[in-house]
């Protein structure tokens, strides 16, 4: 699912129209979210019933850890930086890359 939101994502921020970016944006983002439930169900499956509390607090501290914590300085740096923000706005997308490098 995260392969087919990946280009939907990318695409989104390269269209003029508000309409196409609304529609390409909520299916890709659709799509990425919808891969939630079963990554959830596999760190529950994986691990022994009495961890499995354990096994979704770490999972929840790692994305906290890599994603929300430190997004707001790089992208707050990134917008300081780049002359236009659609840029910095697809380089966020682009990062989207990483989940089906390390997940498929």
């Amino acid at each position: 699912l995260v392969g087919l939101a990946y280009p939907l994502c990318i695409a989104a921020f390269r269209v003029e129209s508000y309409s196409w970016f609304i529609g390409l944006m909520f299916a890709g983002q659709y799509l990425a979210f919808a891969a939630i439930p079963t990554i959830n169900g596999v760190l529950l499956w994986c691990v022994p019933a009495s961890s499995r509390a354990l096994s979704m607090a770490l999972s929840v501290v790692g994305i906290h850890l890599l994603g929300d914590v430190p997004s707001p300085v790089v992208v707050g740096a990134m917008l300081e930086h780049l002359p236009d923000p659609r840029i910095v706005l697809q380089l966020v997308m682009a990062w989207l890359g990483w989940c089906l490098v390390f997940w498929a």
